[in-house]
This record gives structure tokens, sequence and C-alpha cells, in this order.
């Protein structure tokens, strides 16, 4: 099996991120994550080299919901 990470759940949006970004919130903290911003961030300690699946999935789960809360005032889970 292979994990899918996906913008959003069952009753909850796909938010847009504020410009310049032309993407949405998601995209844009999984591009982060991809780029090496999500490193360490599922507690596992920083290696430099690789980002896996699980620190991906904290990073871009964490930075959506604190945007959409801080933007949108909606919670994103």
């Amino acid at each position: 099996a292979y994990p899918v990470l996906v913008s959003s759940g069952p009753g909850q949006f796909s938010w847009p991120a504020a410009a310049p970004a032309r993407s949405s919130a998601f995209g844009m903290y999984l591009a982060d994550g991809l780029g090496g911003r999500a490193d360490g961030a599922d507690g596992s300690p920083r290696d430099g080299y690789r980002i896996t699946v699980g620190e991906l999935f904290q990073f871009t789960r964490n930075r959506v919901a604190r945007y959409a809360r801080r933007v949108w005032g909606a919670a994103q889970e």
C-alpha cells in the first residue's frame, strides 16, 4: 500500500493561498516540505538528506491547519 496525501478531508475545503502563491495552502506547504523544511517535523532527528512521508504529512498538516485558522478562521485537519 502507498500513502496518499490529500488537501482536505470530508466536509473540509481546500483553502487558496494568499497572493503571490498561486496555489492552495496545501500545495504551498507541500512544496515547502519537499524542499527540506519538513525534515524532522514528525519528531525524528533532522538528517538533512531525505524527507519521509511521515515528516511531510506532519509538516503539511500542521502548517495548513495553522494557515486556515489564521487566514480563514476555519478548522482544518
